[in-house]
C-alpha cells in the first residue's frame, strides 16, 4: 500500500476522500488544516506543522483536499476519489463497467464542478465573482437560488432509483451524502427531495461515516451528535 497522507479541513468537500479511506480500511496520514472564515481561506495546519505558504506548495489554489502518494500530489475531488477507490478494485466504487464509470465520472463532475464550483462558490465566496463589496449579498442570493434549484434537480436526476449509478453504491452515494449534509446545514428545506434523503442515510448508516464524522467534531444528519 503506498504511502498515503489526506490534507484535510473538518467539515469541508475532504470529508469524502475522509471518509472513503476509513470505509475501505486504507492507511493514511491526516493533516487538519485551518480555515479562517475571516479571511476566507485556509490559514495552514491546527498542529502548526504547515504555514499557508508551505500548503501553497502541494495545493497551489489553497483549497482542500489535496492528497499525497508516495510524495506524489493528487487534488482535486473528481481526481481523488477515484484514485482511492482504485486500491480496492473489488469494491468498484469507481463503477463496475466502462459506462457505469462515464456516469460516476458525470456525477463527480457535476457535484464539484456545478454544485460546488458554481453554486457554493457564489454563496460561500462571492469575492471570487466580483471586487465590488456590494455586489456580494446579490451573489450570495443568486448562489442559494442556484444550490435550490441543483438540490432539485439532483432529485429528478436519481428518478427514485436506490442507487444514483448502476444496482450498488458508487463514489457517487458518498460525494452525494456531502452535498445533503451541506443542504440540511446551510438551512436548506431538503424535505422535497426523497430519494437525496434515502441515499444520504444510507450512506450515514456506515460504521466509517459515523466514525469519520465524530472524528471530525461534526454532527449526524439523522439523529445523534458528534458520531454517537
Amino acid at each position: 500500500m503506498p504511502d498515503i497522507t489526506l490534507y484535510r479541513a473538518n467539515g469541508s468537500c475532504s470529508l469524502v476522500a475522509h471518509i472513503l479511506l476509513r470505509e475501505l480500511g486504507i492507511p493514511f496520514k491526516g493533516v487538519v488544516l485551518d480555515y479562517s472564515f475571516k479571511e476566507r481561506r485556509i490559514t495552514g495546519s491546527q498542529d502548526g506543522s504547515l504555514t499557508r505558504e508551505d500548503y501553497l506548495k502541494i495545493s497551489p489554489l489553497g483549497y482542500s483536499p489535496a492528497l499525497t502518494v508516495d510524495g506524489d500530489i493528487i487534488l482535486e475531488n473528481p481526481a481523488i476519489l477515484p484514485y482511492i477507490a482504485s486500491l480496492a478494485p473489488e469494491r468498484g466504487l469507481a463503477g463496475k463497467d466502462p459506462l457505469d464509470r462515464a456516469r460516476v465520472a458525470q456525477w463527480l463532475a457535476f457535484l464539484s464542478g456545478t454544485l460546488h464550483g458554481h453554486a457554493y462558490g457564489m454563496f460561500f465566496s462571492p469575492d471570487r465573482f466580483t471586487d465590488d463589496e456590494a455586489l456580494f449579498d446579490a451573489i450570495r442570493q443568486k448562489g442559494r437560488d442556484k444550490i435550490a434549484q441543483y438540490n432539485a434537480l439532483i432529485e429528478r436526476m436519481l428518478g427514485g432509483r436506490e442507487f444514483p449509478v448502476g444496482d450498488a453504491e458508487t463514489l457517487a452515494d458518498y460525494y452525494l451524502y456531502l452535498f445533503y449534509r451541506w443542504g440540511v446545514e446551510r438551512g436548506f428545506d431538503m424535505s422535497p427531495h426523497k430519494s437525496f434523503e434515502r441515499i444520504a442515510r444510507r450512506v450515514e448508516e456506515k460504521e466509517s461515516v459515523k466514525e469519520t464524522v465524530k472524528a471530525e467534531g461534526k454532527e449526524l444528519v439523522f439523529g445523534g451528535t458528534r458520531g454517537e
